[in-house]
């Protein structure tokens, strides 16, 4: 899955980037800021790269018939039956018990963020 892969990773790259952007990373950078031009180039490209990708290399992105047909399904899957559909997705994938190191992660994954 393409959204597994580039594009949830372009998000959150997206997102931390912002973040040192608001917190004042490039400007607490001192002398190193000048050569930071590069990095911050480099990561836009990436980040272009990973959140555009999927739509502009998808044949059937520009026909008007495919993207409405996904624009229902989409709908349909988050409100039809007051979201049953999303709800059981959700927990049949996302919140499946886990014992051990696993669950020990996940529970450390959850307090940091």
């Amino acid at each position: 899955d393409y959204a597994m892969v580039a594009y949830y990773d372009g998000a959150m790259l997206l997102a931390g980037a912002i973040l040192v952007q608001l917190a004042g990373g490039q400007s607490s950078a001192g002398t190193a800021a000048a050569s930071l031009g590069w990095l911050w180039l480099s990561m836009g490209l990436t980040m272009a790269s990973w959140l555009y990708a999927p739509f502009i290399y998808n044949p059937y992105n520009f026909s008007a018939s495919h993207f409405a047909s996904d624009m229902g399904s989409l709908y349909q899957f988050f409100f039809k039956g007051s979201g049953k559909s999303w709800t059981s997705w959700y927990e049949q994938t996302l919140l499946k018990p886990r014992r051990g190191v696993k669950r020990t992660m996940n529970d450390i994954g959850f307090f940091i963020t």
